[in-house]
């Protein structure tokens, strides 16, 4: 949990810098009257991206903000060892084991599943893009959904296409940004803490969620 709380200041100061050019979080299920868990298991997740360090990296971004809403998020390298000894190394299998194998083997009354979409970092001087796409899926020990909510944070800078000295500054920075954090192992960690906060607030809360919040989560349920 250390890490997890580590993730959780950055995410503060992340909330107060802003400065995105684009973000948003929608909710896409929501069950009535759901008894939530508190004990969740914050499984690995899914990888869409062809960046290797995303999921961890939004995993631990998501935990943090979990435990803002009032669960209790389950992540140590003890759950990955008892899935592994299910057969699970890759979060992109989770959705293929049975829920209630899975809630079994960490001894949690939720599972919280996660699939990062998005998770770019791209730089070629004259314009610059990272952008974080993620979203996460409550469900019950025995596999029922409870809510489903998808967030995106994209931070973007054009420099000006004349002043050739403007973007070649503009490159070398951008790259050097770019490794610096991949050694240090938080590429992208900004981008991924305010798209778990773009996706907090329109989660539900544990245990009972505030009335003007629960209204703003039904506006945005899928209109069947």
């Amino acid at each position: 949990m250390r890490g997890v709380r580590s993730i959780a200041l950055v995410l503060l100061a992340a909330a107060a810098a802003g400065g995105c050019s684009t973000a948003g979080g929608k909710a896409r299920l929501y069950t009535e009257n759901a008894v939530m868990p508190d004990m969740v298991a914050v499984l690995l997740p899914s990888n869409s991206s062809n960046d290797l360090a995303a999921p961890d990296t939004m995993r631990k971004c998501v935990a943090a903000t979990m435990v803002a809403l009032g669960y209790l998020p389950v992540v140590s390298t003890a759950q990955e060892e008892q899935l592994r000894l299910i057969g699970v190394t890759d979060g992109g299998q989770m959705k293929a084991i049975k829920p209630e194998a899975l809630s079994g083997a960490l001894g949690t009354d939720g599972l919280l599943y996660t699939d990062v979409e998005t998770f770019s970092n791209i730089n070629i001087g004259v314009y610059k893009s990272r952008h974080v796409v993620g979203t996460i899926l409550l469900s019950d020990a025995k596999g029922n959904k409870l809510w489903n909510v998808w967030g995106e944070v994209a931070n973007r800078k054009v420099t000006n296409p004349l002043d050739t000295d403007a973007i070649a500054r503009s490159f070398v920075e951008g790259m050097a940004e770019k490794w610096v954090q991949k050694l240090l192992k938080i590429h992208l960690l900004e981008e991924a803490g305010q798209t778990a906060i773009e996706m907090s607030k329109k989660t539900p809360e544990w245990p009972d969620t505030p009335a003007a919040k629960a209204t703003a989560i039904r506006r945005d349920l899928p209109k069947n």
